[in-house]
């Protein structure tokens, strides 16, 4: 696989089927541009504990690799290499393939909702808004506070789920130290296919 050391990106072949784009970056790139590609991809993909930036979301995940990469967040890789955008896409498409296996996709999906209703929860303020009936003049309040406390209850379902498949991932097995029950949106997930003997 691509591994991070010094600052530089090392290719463990054996580890790393031979994957035609990412040779070909390497081959016909300036040495300076593979390794910021390099950089960019592992940093984006790699999800191992050697990835100083796996556990942030997608879209902050993607600001800092491509700062710590190509030293800028605004320019795409796109508009960086224009003449190459195949080759690149497919070298990520490829190289996601070997790095990223169905649980840890579903692990993702559980870090985009929670980034997700971390933006619900700064956007929504506690509110009590008063309410006067305007014929008999009766006073009411209404607030958001069931939004609010709905956005937390499912943050604790999404952390508990998150966690299961977190902890399958790393032994191969479920661990009996999590306390209570499988969520349902787990239980589908606990197949034959996912456990390593």
């Amino acid at each position: 696989m691509l591994h991070l050391y010094k600052g530089k990106v090392a290719i463990n072949k054996e580890e790393l089927p031979n994957i035609q784009e990412i040779d070909k970056i390497i081959s016909t790139f300036k040495a300076e541009d593979s390794l910021k590609v390099l950089t960019y991809m592992y940093l984006l993909l790699n999800r191992t504990d050697e990835n100083p930036i796996k556990e942030f979301a997608i879209p902050e995940r993607t600001r800092l690799a491509k700062k710590i990469a190509f030293g800028n967040t605004t320019d795409s890789v796109a508009t960086m290499y224009p003449n190459d955008t195949k080759l690149i896409a497919q070298a990520f498409k490829e190289y996601e393939k070997l790095v990223v296996d169905k649980i840890q996709r579903d692990i993702d999906l559980y870090d985009k909702k929670m980034y997700q209703f971390i933006q619900l929860l700064e956007d929504n303020e506690p509110e009590i808004i008063k309410n006067t009936h305007e014929i008999s003049g009766r006073v009411t309040f209404s607030t958001n506070i069931d939004i609010i406390t709905s956005i937390l209850d499912n943050s604790i379902n999404i952390i508990l789920d998150k966690a299961v498949l977190t902890v399958m991932k790393q032994t191969g097995k479920f661990s009996n130290e999590l306390r209570g029950n499988l969520s349902p949106n787990v239980k589908g997930k606990l197949t034959n296919s996912n456990i390593k003997e």
